[in-house]
């Protein structure tokens, strides 16, 4: 494979935009556990697929690598203390802050939440109609979200500007980091003026939900709560207005996009496989306790369809060695969890849907780092286990009223690899009511 890309690398970059998959699955397939490629004219960049390799980067000598420029460019456009992308200290300092927004036992609060949002959101389904999942599980989601951060019962009517504001933002950034390089916003662009139009709907939102939450100085058990009470042990510091404001609109993002689409591919995947759906249904009926089946079902899910399938791309500061290959200063280091998940030297029929891959001890048969939906090491997310719950309890609901179909026997789905992997352009099931 040609790796430099032609006149300026721009081959790649056109490459990566066609099929971002086959791209970079065929540099691993023809390079190996370090697979170089130039991105544009001036970024060298390699992608790393090796396990063994992967854990040297983010656990040995991930202090010897920071968010790659372009990626930080563009999401200071969007959210500036946004935690993905800090570093340092700063990093440190805003992650231990954080931690308690996620403990196991606040989350545990949140279970009857998020069970009361799905029973009303699903009982308005009729019988045998055809819903664009992927939209009903962003709309479910959405709800569940502004619970447990906002307190609020229902975000539907509120979440509207923001939910539109979100994929204004969200697809500038896809834009910026795609490109050669980032165009100043002050630029007198249309899509500047829908950029800062969509900036002020989210800011102005969340000032004025914190501004008001400030002023009762009181615990509601939402994770706003715990961000506006949470302090630093050493310091005392509490997170500022715009700290807050970022990681909400942060959380926001990820606590029902990625969550919506993970239950959304579990639905497709158990519509075109009705044979694990009804053996599911059955476990789910005549479970009290643990679902196995449920578990194994949802990991296959973001085995194929990891919805952060590509957000490993940090900057070398320093050499990096790994086996006999150097990772020079200066170049990009890209870790893609889509392709992990996808090797064929370590997963049998890849393409195939297997819920049995995780049967019984799943992890002595897999290297550390093949199956990493949630990123790893220090920097590993802090949100897993919330998600984790809430695609429990929606999918065991949703199972227990309703068997989902595939609209047509031949139905099949794209994959659009933006900010997040989306089915494209929708997801079109039918579902029908148990009796």
């Amino acid at each position: 494979m040609n790796t430099t890309g032609g006149f300026l690398g721009l081959a790649n970059l056109a490459k990566l935009r066609a099929n971002p998959f086959a791209f970079l699955m065929g540099l691993a397939e023809s390079q190996g556990g370090v697979a170089y490629f130039k991105f544009g004219p001036f970024v060298d960049l390699y992608l790393v697929t090796e396990p063994e390799y992967i854990r040297e980067v983010l656990v040995k000598d991930w202090t010897k690598t920071i968010k790659w420029e372009r990626l930080t460019q563009a999401s200071n456009r969007v959210a500036k203390f946004n935690i993905v992308f800090l570093e340092g200290e700063i990093w440190r300092s805003q992650r231990h802050l954080l931690t308690p927004a996620f403990h196991t036992k606040r989350v545990q609060d949140y279970l009857n939440l998020m069970g009361n949002h799905t029973l009303r959101f699903t009982q308005r389904w009729e019988s045998g109609q055809v819903y664009d999942i992927r939209q009903e599980m962003t709309r479910l989601t959405m709800g569940i979200i502004g619970e447990i951060l906002f307190g609020y019962q229902d975000i539907h009517r509120e979440a509207a500007p923001l939910s539109r504001a979100i994929d204004i933002l969200l697809g500038q950034f896809v834009l910026d980091a795609g490109s050669l390089f980032v165009l100043p916003k002050w630029l007198p662009l249309e899509r500047s003026k829908r950029e800062r139009q969509a900036k002020e709907t989210l800011v102005t939102y969340l000032r004025d939900v914190i501004q008001c939450r400030r002023t009762e100085d009181l615990d509601h058990g939402d994770v706003l709560s715990a961000l506006i009470l949470a302090k630093d042990a050493e310091t005392g510091e509490s997170l500022t207005d715009e700290q807050i404001g970022d990681e909400l609109y942060s959380l926001f993002v990820a606590g029902h996009e990625t969550t919506a689409l993970w239950v959304c591919w579990a639905l497709y995947l158990l519509a075109k496989h009705p044979e694990t759906q009804t053996q599911l249904h059955d476990e789910i009926s005549n479970s009290s306790g643990d679902i196995p089946l449920l578990d194994r079902v949802l990991k296959e899910t973001l085995r194929m369809y990891p919805p952060a399938w590509s957000l490993f791309m940090r900057r070398v500061v320093e050499d990096i060695h790994v086996g006999r290959h150097t990772i020079p200063k200066g170049s990009v280091i890209y870790i893609s969890p889509y392709i992990q998940h996808h090797l064929a030297q370590f997963w049998n029929a890849p393409d195939s849907f297997d819920p049995s891959r995780f049967e019984g001890d799943w992890r002595a048969k897999y290297p550390p780092y093949v199956y990493m939906p949630f990123g790893g090491g220090p920097r590993v997310c802090l949100g897993a286990y919330l998600a984790e719950m809430e695609a429990k309890i929606i999918l065991q609901i949703i199972l227990t009223h309703y068997e989902v179909l595939l609209v047509d026997p031949g139905q099949s789905v794209l994959m659009d690899g933006g900010f997040t992997l989306r089915p494209y352009p929708g997801l079109d099931l039918r579902v029908r009511e148990r009796l």
